[in-house]
């Protein structure tokens, strides 16, 4: 019998409708975590094209690298309109009806 698991993320691909961050983006040396100032926050998100200031959820494989994420644009930046979806895509591919794609936007 075959399984769509992989690891523990049952379809790859991303949410629709998601954009895509990733969160190295605020780490720039590999085991070094530091987080950047707001202006660079701002900057790296704008060059992106996403706007820091709406209202952002955050996901990623398990809510475990995202939370860094949410860490820099809550704490650091005061958007106070950013969450974390806690099961992340382990818990939306858990249900094959949630849809999926491969693109990014």
């Amino acid at each position: 019998m075959a399984s769509r698991k992989k690891n523990y993320v049952y379809e790859f691909g991303h949410i629709p409708g998601s954009k895509f961050s990733p969160y190295k983006l605020l780490h720039a040396e590999k085991g070094v975590v530091y987080f950047p100032t707001k202006v660079q926050i701002e900057r790296r998100f704008k060059a992106l094209n996403i706007d820091p200031n709406s209202a952002i959820i955050l996901y990623c494989n398990s809510a475990y690298e995202c939370s860094s994420v949410w860490f820099a644009l809550h704490e650091i930046y005061k958007n106070q309109q950013v969450q974390v979806y806690d099961g992340s895509l382990h818990q939306w591919t858990e249900d094959t009806k949630n849809p999926m794609t491969i693109k990014i936007h």
